[in-house]
């Protein structure tokens, strides 16, 4: 890839509209719980695009990005953080059915960064991040998981119930003229845990 490339990428994420966080309120339809994105939800939206969404119960979901250019030939990346905890009312039904779908045409021509966070379930924690730093870089890395989130308990990671139905699913035509940087975590379930890192770091006079 060529440095007119690359600053010309970074200058387009800078310069985009920035799209408001979408947050879902739990679902619990009988025993089944549903995160759903459809139809053209976040399509031909350019520049930032996160979206955290769950259903059930103590689910965690962070959203984390930072695109620094120093003139000075300097970086220093200061991520910000976003973490959704949900819950619902205590004395909801058992649930047996749980599912995260991307159906439709969401995120068609969609441009930028794309950050997106799906949850049905319980004790699931979910995160994307991003570092982007024309200069002396000094990326996000994992570390920010770990201090974002804490940890899910022994006791409900990856914990299976009887006779429990989870399901994830991105339909075909979802997606379809997207372009950019695209972080997806679908998770259905209970203690699963998932997550998304990239970093980008450019030295000193890479780019001349």
């Amino acid at each position: 890839m060529s440095s007119q490339r690359l600053i010309g990428i970074a200058i387009a994420l800078l310069s985009g509209s920035v799209s408001p966080m979408l947050y879902a309120a739990p679902a619990v339809l009988g025993n089944s719980l549903s995160s759903i994105i459809s139809d053209n939800a976040m399509s031909n939206v350019r520049g930032a695009t996160m979206a955290n969404l769950a259903a059930g119960n103590d689910n965690l979901q962070a959203n984390v990005a930072s695109i620094i250019m120093s003139p000075n030939g300097q970086g220093v990346n200061a991520p910000d953080a976003v973490v959704q905890k949900n819950q619902v009312k205590s004395g909801s039904p058992s649930v047996t059915s749980q599912s995260t779908r991307i159906t439709g045409n969401a995120f068609n021509n969609t441009t930028g960064i794309l950050a997106i966070n799906q949850a049905a379930g319980s004790a699931n924690r979910e995160s994307n991040q991003l570092g982007i730093v024309l200069g002396a870089a000094q990326p996000v890395t994992n570390a920010v998981l770990a201090t974002s989130l804490p940890s899910v308990s022994g006791s409900t990671l990856n914990k299976t119930i009887k006779e429990e139905v989870t399901s994830v699913a991105v339909a075909a035509t979802a997606f379809k003229g997207a372009g950019g940087i695209a972080q997806v975590n679908q998770v259905s379930g209970s203690g699963n845990a998932s997550a998304n890192s990239f970093a980008l770091g450019v030295a000193p006079g890479a780019l001349q």
